[in-house]
């Protein structure tokens, strides 16, 4: 079931945007390479984001929402570089880390889906 991406509030803002494009190439017997569109969508974004949270109740949160979607569902979520809605994978789950006692940083790359 989809959901939108919890504590956005708290993602930081050295977030990472990487854009490819969805084109096709090909290349004939004689050399000659013919490129255009894949479809109607040129382009899709993938970002590297990264919560820090204090404390296991927004930890969990982050955790219990990234889990439920894992890598077959969608989040939606409205980059802080778009004014709208996008839906997006976790294609490479996320990672935890605990720098120190109750702080938690949490990273995930969400790939955007059409």
């Amino acid at each position: 079931m989809p959901q939108a991406l919890p504590l956005t509030t708290k993602i930081g803002q050295d977030y990472k945007r990487e854009t490819s494009f969805n084109d096709i190439s090909i290349q004939f017997g004689n050399g000659v390479v013919q490129s255009g569109r894949l479809g109607t969508i040129t382009s899709l974004d993938t970002y590297t984001v990264s919560w820090t949270v204090q404390g296991s109740t927004d930890r969990d949160t982050i955790q219990t929402a990234l889990k439920a979607v894992g890598g077959w569902d969608y989040l939606t979520w409205t980059p802080p570089d778009q004014s709208t809605s996008k839906k997006f994978r976790l294609p490479n789950g996320y990672q935890i880390k605990n720098p120190s006692g109750t702080l938690w940083v949490i990273e995930a790359t969400l790939k955007e889906i059409p």
